[in-house]
């Protein structure tokens, strides 16, 4: 069959791809039957695909022999780091919520409904509402030491919302990330390694990037320092005459320093990320060299006094307290992770450095010790603000004699990068933090010029990744001659279909086994239903178009191009409301508002298509194409 109707913008017939955030999953699962009923719009529990791992307990188990020290841990930021939403929230004042954005030109406010959370996007035309989006939240993200953060989940896909509660200024503001412009939405998906530093007893869909059959509302959990539980559990219940010596549990505090650390550094050294080949980073367990999994390099700007939120290693490491006591001053040193924070902080801390100083080490004659109440942290760990969240306020662990200004123009140029993970990383992972740091901060073609003169030393997976990035067309025929079936990574199925797709190749199959291969990564089925509408294979183009649809009803690339397909088979009143949908979750979206000028001049509303249109002249008012048709149908009426 063929799509017909009277097509009058050469843009409505173009077809949104979308971006693909690319992250690197293994799993594999069978692909539906193109007869299944897919229930369009409505809401689907999709099964469970992973198996929690038997060894993993839980905390609520540790729980019954390690009382104390389990309801203890449950009071520190670790131990709230991951909840349901509750009024009664003591860090959180739900009474006055507005934030503006006034990039978007988007209104948010949050209220309760009985028991539950909800926010709400709005936009107002001289007091009128034009625009009215509401997300129910069902999860609160962070310690609430410093800020509550709050997600959505549907049908298992999880996503943040765009407003945050920032503890400590007492205020409502656009989410970390969300300022001067970037303002995502509720489309930023929260994907497993930043629900891997938050939360404990999920399980997780390999290559979904974002969905989650469970969620632990434990927050941190024991096992996350002490590694699986299960055996120990086992151990514990056998007599004590049949018990072992080994209590077959990692106790961090008798490890060696350097893994010690590492238990640490797993969540509390921000940087990029490097995996190593063939390794995952959520498979490392505490007691095993962090290196083994991943490699962690921090962006160098040139100043001492640039650091990221949750890079307390990197910054201790550093430190000369650190470095002269061969390590035997590290974070647990200040810090019992069992215990919340010290209500009087100044004294307690003091007191760690009075434990290996004495006051009069410390000259006088550059400041008024007075001044500071003699508090060493004042002055040698100082407060500020830090590189990648507003509003927070956090000490710098880097203990030193601070005698430099911070300059504004610090962050410009090209960013070196240290490594603080390791002693030191294999040449494959210097040229790869390169490649991971283009993908994920920053677009900057020079990070991609130094990847690419060592391009052939790096695996198969990560050279794809490269030429997709840098958008080349000079590919190594080899590297995309793989037959489809022989993939077993379906990134890389990605990657081939993408680059053969540049170089004018059949592609189709690599589509499919990307989406065989990561059955519940939305992009994938997206993209998989564009080649089809592509490819004028309108029945399988709209199957998979209502795939994305029902597990994100909102995903709005799909629902304008599956009301395009509608349109083109006369279905006018159904595109038109499928159309509608799309311009109700995203009012700035024109293809969107094109398509819908063109349904209804098909169905003869001549006086509608005009509104739409004059609000399409608003959004771009230089677009010649727009104020012609405007014209024809101010001739014609």
């Amino acid at each position: 069959m063929k799509a017909k109707g009277r097509i009058l913008f050469p843009l409505s017939i173009l077809i949104f791809l979308g971006s693909v955030f690319l992250l690197q999953f293994c799993g594999e699962k069978e692909e539906k039957t193109e007869a299944e009923d897919l229930s369009f719009f409505e809401d689907a529990d999709f099964p469970e695909e992973k198996i929690e791992l038997p060894e993993f307990v839980g905390s609520a188990t540790c729980g019954d022999c390690h009382f104390a020290i389990y309801e203890s841990f449950k009071k520190t930021g670790k131990g709230r780091a991951f909840h349901q939403p509750f009024k009664d929230d003591s860090l959180v004042d739900f009474s006055d919520i507005h934030v503006y954005d006034r990039f978007s030109n988007y209104h948010y406010t949050g209220y309760w409904d009985q028991d539950y959370f909800y926010v709400t996007e709005y936009r107002l035309d001289r007091n009128d509402t034009t625009h009215l989006l509401t997300r129910k939240v069902d999860f609160v993200i962070g310690s609430g030491n410093q800020t509550r953060s709050f997600l959505y989940q549907k049908n298992g896909y999880l996503f943040e919302i765009p407003i945050t509660w920032y503890v400590n200024k007492k205020i409502w503001d656009l989410s970390p990330g969300y300022e001067e412009g970037a303002n995502t939405r509720f489309d930023r998906a929260m994907g497993l390694q930043c629900i891997n530093c938050h939360n404990s007893g999920f399980t997780f869909e390999d290559n979904s990037l974002n969905l989650f059959h469970n969620l632990g509302m434990e927050g941190i959990g024991c096992e996350k320092c002490h590694g699986p539980g299960g055996k120990h559990v086992a151990e514990m219940e056998l007599p004590m005459k049949d018990r072992s010596d080994d209590p077959m549990i990692v106790n961090p505090a008798k490890l060696p320093l350097s893994l010690r650390f590492d238990v640490c550094r797993q969540c509390h050294l921000e940087g990029v990320t490097v995996e190593k080949e063939g390794k995952h980073f959520i498979d490392f367990v505490p007691g095993d060299p962090l290196n083994e999994y991943w490699e962690v390099f921090i962006p160098q700007s040139g100043a001492s006094s640039d650091f990221g939120f949750a890079s307390h290693v990197e910054r201790l490491q550093q430190s000369q307290c650190f470095i002269h006591s061969d390590g035997s001053m590290n974070c647990t040193t200040c810090h019992d992770p069992h215990k919340p924070l010290p209500k009087n902080k100044a004294v307690f801390y003091q007191q760690k450095c009075m434990s290996c100083h004495e006051m009069e080490d410390c000259g006088a004659e550059h400041f008024d010790r007075d001044q500071v109440g003699d508090n060493c942290t004042s002055c040698h760990m100082p407060k500020g603000g830090t590189t990648d969240i507003p509003h927070v306020s956090s000490t710098d662990h880097h203990i030193r004699i601070v005698t430099e200004e911070r300059r504004e123009d610090e962050d410009e140029g090209i960013k070196d990068f240290a490594l603080f993970s390791s002693s030191d990383a294999d040449f494959r992972d210097k040229v790869m933090v390169n490649l991971e740091y283009y993908e994920k901060f920053a677009q900057d073609p020079a990070y991609l010029e130094r990847v690419a003169q060592y391009v052939d030393s790096i695996e198969w997976i990560n050279r794809l990744k490269y030429y997709y990035l840098s958008q080349e067309n000079k590919i190594p025929q080899a590297d995309i001659n793989m037959e489809a079936r022989d993939i077993e990574d379906p990134y890389g199925a990605f990657y081939v279909a993408e680059l053969r797709k540049r170089t004018g190749q059949p592609s189709l199959k690599y589509y499919k086994r990307a989406r065989d291969l990561a059955p519940s990564n939305i992009d994938f089925i997206y993209r998989l239903a564009v080649e089809y509408m592509n490819r004028n294979d309108f029945d399988k183009a709209k199957y998979h178009f209502e795939d994305v649809l029902n597990r994100l009803p909102w995903h709005e690339k799909a629902l304008v191009n599956y009301g395009y397909l509608l349109q083109g088979e006369g279905h006018y009143e159904t595109a038109l409301h499928i159309t509608q949908r799309a311009i109700d979750y995203n009012p700035d979206y024109k293809l969107a508002r094109e398509n819908k000028v063109n349904i209804l001049l098909n169905m003869g509303k001549k006086l509608e298509a005009k509104t739409e249109l004059d609000i399409l002249i608003k959004m771009d008012p230089e677009n010649a194409n727009y104020q012609a048709l405007r014209n024809t149908l101010l001739e014609a009426s």
